[in-house]
């Protein structure tokens, strides 16, 4: 909430009340760790920027003027702790060899540390042009997109080659001749797919990179025999996409590499079976990282949409689905107003789906949630655009002394009655109406109260007539120059058109892809996480 993005930013969503508590845990973590020198350098320096963000992002929400000079003192703080401990910390020198584990894990960290820079400058996007600029603008999603795809290549490659090496790291002889060579054989396939294949020069520079550093590891007669499976993978998915009518490059390319991770790691954890699972914590969260890569490529390339535009009571179809406006459940000002909605299939069997669509006042817009039905092959979206046309629910224009006969009631508008508030800046302006249902007349006053200071506002003051007070009448308008006024009686007048939903209906294929990559994640973790905890124990 730093002012620019405001309750649309990530920090409008959480909770203030658990920052005490957060940072009680990190400052406790922090000591902990310097005093038992359980981290190395680098990793308390890290862990003492993160305090240092959380707080700035703490101060920022507050809105504290003191923010500068607070990263000021811990700056200066944290040197003056770190600095004198430097010799005491623990820290291991890094085997950068290639062959070996170590050199993979350093990549994928600095992989994961350099994206994650991209990531909070195009987030922080906003907040930048708002200095040097008289508009802030923000990042699309196809900026992250872009970014994301070259780091996804390379990580591709780390994770197809991580089950495959250890810390007993071979030498490898005369490597500079050998790379000159591979360093030619992969400017000839980058130029391939830049001069061939239209793809673009930093991509095309990407995967020139990925064969340059795979073809290292096909040196070695073990890597070889250990990444015949994973190549295998990778030719297998060029020619199902080639024969699936896959014609983008690149798009071909990225499933070849996901699919030489899966089947990389896939094979890595068949040989723990069934004796050393527990050591394979990572070659199932690589597994899942392979698995949600297929899903969210094939997924957010080849979605097909069709919108529908749907008045209440019909039907219109898509994908073979027949799909049915029935109404709401309450009404857009609703929280979380869910949306009547059925489909059927071909054999006529019915589904309801409860897709939301309502008005938020804090975030001054429209919040959407789609409703998904859960296939093997495919997941089938129904989005809610907008709902159109609505019927003025009652709306009517009521003219000055002019009977107007709704139903079994006769209303008539019969003036204006002004209060002004010495105490506050504005005024209440009630409308005068006399409601007669042919057995009792009375006179009832909506009103309205102005605030004519500044920040104009207004604030409406419905009254309510009919049996057990059943219709509540709302000023929607004054029409002082016509003698009128346009009141709102929802329930009594419904002689508007209905209501049309549209809604977007879209069908994202393997998807279930994506899910089953981010379980294995989560369980890959668990598994390192009671390993770690029985060799500590």
């Amino acid at each position: 909430r730093s002012g620019v993005l405001a309750d649309c930013s990530v920090h409008s969503f959480v909770d203030l009340g658990i920052n005490q508590y957060l940072v009680v845990f990190l400052v406790l973590y922090l000591l902990i760790s310097v005093a038992l020198y359980l981290m190395n350098r680098v990793n308390v320096i890290l862990a003492s920027i993160l305090f240092l963000l959380f707080i700035i992002t703490t101060f920022i929400t507050g809105g504290n003027q003191y923010v500068g000079i607070f990263i000021v003192v811990y700056i200066f703080g944290n040197l003056l702790v770190i600095i004198p401990q430097q010799t005491k910390i623990s820290s291991v020198p890094l085997n950068y060899n290639i062959y070996g584990k170590e050199f993979i894990l350093f990549a994928g960290m600095m992989l994961l540390f350099g994206f994650s820079v991209i990531v909070l400058f195009w987030t922080s996007l906003p907040i930048l042009t708002n200095i040097f600029a008289s508009e802030p603008s923000a990042a699309d999603i196809a900026t992250y997109n872009q970014f994301a795809l070259p780091f996804a290549i390379i990580y591709a490659l780390l994770l197809t080659i991580a089950p495959l090496v250890t810390y007993n790291v071979p030498e490898l002889k005369n490597w500079q001749s050998k790379a000159a060579i591979f360093g030619g054989v992969a400017v000839v396939i980058g130029g391939l797919l830049y001069f061939f294949l239209d793809v673009s020069l930093s991509l095309s520079l990407v995967f020139a990179s990925v064969f340059f550093g795979l073809m290292f590891y096909l040196l070695l007669k073990d890597s070889l025999i250990k990444l015949v499976p994973a190549i295998a993978g990778f030719v297998v998915t060029i020619v199902i996409g080639y024969l699936s009518g896959v014609t983008n490059a690149v798009y071909m390319l990225f499933f070849a590499l996901a699919a030489m991770v899966t089947v990389s790691n896939l094979v890595s954890i068949i040989k723990h079976i069934p004796s050393s699972l527990k050591i394979a914590g990572a070659q199932i969260s690589h597994l899942g990282f392979g698995l949600m890569l297929i899903g969210i490529l094939g997924s957010s390339v080849y979605t097909t949409n069709e919108q529908l535009v749907i008045p209440r009571g019909s039907a219109d179809e898509a994908y073979g689905y027949t799909v049915m406006y029935n109404g709401m459940e309450n009404d857009l000002e609703y929280p979380k107003n869910k949306l009547l909605v059925s489909y059927y299939n071909d054999k006529g069997t019915e589904y309801q789906a409860r897709p939301e669509l309502y008005y938020s006042a804090r975030l001054n817009g429209f919040m959407k949630k789609p409703y998904v039905e859960n296939n093997l092959m495919y997941d089938l979206y129904f989005s809610p655009m907008q709902v159109q046309d609505l019927q003025n629910d009652g709306e009517i224009i009521l003219k000055k002394n002019e009977p107007l006969k709704i139903s079994e009631y006769t209303l008539t508008f019969k003036d204006f009655e002004m209060i002004s508030h010495e105490s506050e800046e504005g005024m209440t302006v009630k409308v005068l109406i006399d409601v007669d249902d042919a057995v009792h007349k009375h006179e009832i006053a909506p009103a309205v109260y102005m605030k004519t200071g500044s920040g104009r506002e207004t604030t409406d003051i419905p009254a309510t007539f009919g049996h057990t007070e059943l219709y509540s009448v709302s000023v929607q308008q004054i029409l002082a120059d016509q003698g009128a006024v346009k009141v709102s009686i929802p329930g009594l007048n419904q002689t508007g058109p209905p209501d049309r939903l549209i809604i977007d209906v879209s069908k994202k294929p393997i998807i279930i892809f994506l899910w089953i990559g981010t379980i294995l994640i989560m369980l890959g973790s668990v598994v390192v996480f009671f390993r770690r905890k029985a060799e500590i124990a």
